[in-house]
This record gives structure tokens, C-alpha cells and sequence, in this order.
């Protein structure tokens, strides 16, 4: 089992939401795209009309970005990302796990079973 999260933060880094789930794979990418599928599903529920997604994962970016969907395994899930995020200006950016350690902790958390999940 694999703990994943998204954190919602205004523009001065303030955390407006979280989402969080377990999910079962063997694969990082379907994590990943998972993880940000949540995130798409954060913002459509607050119905935020402009934001910025990051992650640690290039290729995800890069393929989402793109609408290039070059990984077989994560293929659905990347084609629902941008679905959901059709309708909102959004803008996909990387950056460093360093960077991230909140949606880390709480995705940690989640794995272990000490964070409730959404």
C-alpha cells in the first residue's frame, strides 16, 4: 500500500485543503499521476479557477503538459487529469521532493495508517 497526498495553499503558502488516499501499485508513476489526480479533484471541488500543480515528477509534468500520455500504466489516469483540468487555467510545474515535505509527511502518514484518510 502506497500513501498519497495533495495540499491545497493560497498564493503566501498557507494550506487552504489536503486530500489524501491509500491506493495499492507497484509503480511510482501511477502513484504520481494518482496523487495528482487528487489534486484535480481538490480544485474541482473548490472550483478554483487558476492554479499551479507541482510535483517531483518530470515525466508526469512533461507528459500531462503535453498531452503526450507515454506511460502505459498511468495512461487513464493522466488522460482524467487533464479532463478535470479543462475547464481551469493550470499550470503543471516541477519541483525538487526537498521542496515538498508537507504533502511527503502527510502521504507518509497516510501509508501508516496515522493520518485519516479523505
Amino acid at each position: 500500500m502506497t500513501g498519497i497526498a495533495a495540499i491545497a495553499r493560497d498564493s503566501n503558502g498557507k494550506i487552504l485543503d489536503e486530500i489524501n488516499a491509500l491506493v495499492r501499485t507497484k509503480s511510482v508513476q501511477v502513484a504520481e499521476a494518482l496523487a495528482l489526480r487528487l489534486g484535480s479533484v481538490l480544485a474541482k471541488r473548490w472550483q478554483w479557477e487558476s492554479i499551479i500543480f507541482e510535483s517531483d515528477n518530470k515525466e508526469l509534468i512533461r507528459s500531462v503538459k503535453n498531452k503526450s500520455f507515454n506511460c502505459w500504466g498511468s495512461l487513464a489516469i493522466e488522460q482524467d487529469i487533464f479532463s478535470l483540468l479543462n475547464s481551469v487555467s493550470a499550470c503543471l510545474s516541477f519541483i525538487p521532493w526537498t521542496a515538498n515535505k508537507a504533502m511527503d509527511w502527510i502521504a507518509q502518514c497516510t501509508r501508516k495508517g496515522i493520518c485519516p484518510l479523505d
